[in-house]
């Protein structure tokens, strides 16, 4: 019989840094198995921050998708030649499987945000919500800590979903909930001409708090499983 490794964290990984350089150097594992982009009407956050995320639809296409959003390189990007002023939602969440987070052990969110140009009809980032999946049912949750970018720029930032009583919200749904993937809402201004520009996102991070009885404990990752076996309970690699 072959042994199969177990990906693991701690049971009480604390709260999500306040600056990037621990954020690196904290465990993690991929949750969301690979990467699909798709663009995403109107969202309305109905907790957290409770923002209502506006998008025109698809004048941005969906954008470039990796191989995985939890690492150092690209997750996703996106390149477009803009002459008018555009605004759209693109949803990015796993492609071949995911590990189903349960809002229970939730305990924040973090990455990395690049926007590579300064040009008059150049994209930003202005908002980033996280969406939840019913464990049951074909039912979704969209909450948001606020706006993560407002304006045009050659910039890199870092991003955290970290308000203690947003996080506290999330855990309280239990595991009846589980985490699905985000949605970026990008913008560009008005103005003459056209111009190419990129945005981009890598190095997605969930923190988790399962307990913490114990600096020694581990929490055992669930599998990487379909949507159709989201609620069943499943470790090692299927």
């Amino acid at each position: 019989m072959t042994n199969k490794r177990i990906p693991s964290l701690p049971a009480d990984m604390g709260s999500i840094p306040s600056n990037v350089s621990d954020f690196n150097n904290a465990a993690q594992v991929d949750w969301l198995v690979g990467v699909n982009s798709k663009v995403k009407g109107n969202v309305t956050c109905e907790y957290g921050s409770k923002r209502s995320l506006s998008s025109a639809g698809g004048p941005y296409g969906n954008g470039s998708a990796k191989a995985t959003l939890f690492g150092p390189n690209k997750g996703w990007d996106l390149i477009v030649t803009n002459g008018d002023k555009h605004y759209s939602n693109i949803e990015l969440r796993w492609k071949d499987k995911n590990r189903w987070c349960p809002a229970s052990i939730f305990n924040g969110f973090g990455g990395q945000f690049k926007q590579n140009h300064n040009k008059t009809h150049s994209m930003y980032f202005t908002d980033l919500a996280l969406i939840f999946m019913g464990v049951s049912e074909e039912k979704y949750i969209f909450t948001s800590d606020g706006p993560c970018g407002n304006g045009k720029g050659i910039k890199e930032f870092y991003y955290t979903f970290s308000t203690q009583s947003y996080i506290d919200e999330i855990r309280s749904w239990g595991n009846d909930w589980l985490f699905y993937g985000v949605v970026v809402r990008i913008a560009n201004n008005k103005g003459t001409g056209t111009d190419q520009s990129e945005v981009s996102c890598r190095n997605f991070r969930v923190f988790t708090k399962a307990g913490s009885l114990s600096s020694s404990h581990r929490l055992l990752c669930p599998a990487p499983r379909s949507e159709a076996d989201r609620a069943k309970t499943m470790y090692g690699e299927p």
